[in-house]
């Protein structure tokens, strides 16, 4: 699979807030998430664990996301 392709699908939605966030706390309805700004928040969805890592399309999580090491960004 092209993984250019599976990108663009990630932000095909046009304007819809999409984010990737640890789950904290896991509650009734809801769970407490970090974003890597140190952000947390509630999302809709209680389907993940306590440290995994999510995706979060407009205040609700959709699925899991890959964890990753924070390798940084070089900018030339």
């Amino acid at each position: 699979m092209n993984i250019w392709k599976q990108f663009e699908r990630l932000q095909k939605p046009g304007g819809q807030d999409l984010r990737v966030a640890e789950v904290i706390t896991v509650y009734d309805t809801e769970t407490l998430v970090e974003d890597a700004g140190g952000q947390q928040y509630r999302a809709l969805g209680t389907d993940h664990a306590a440290g995994q890592m999510v995706f979060i399309r407009d205040g609700a999580i959709i699925g899991q996301a890959p964890s990753l090491t924070n390798a940084g960004i070089v900018y030339v």
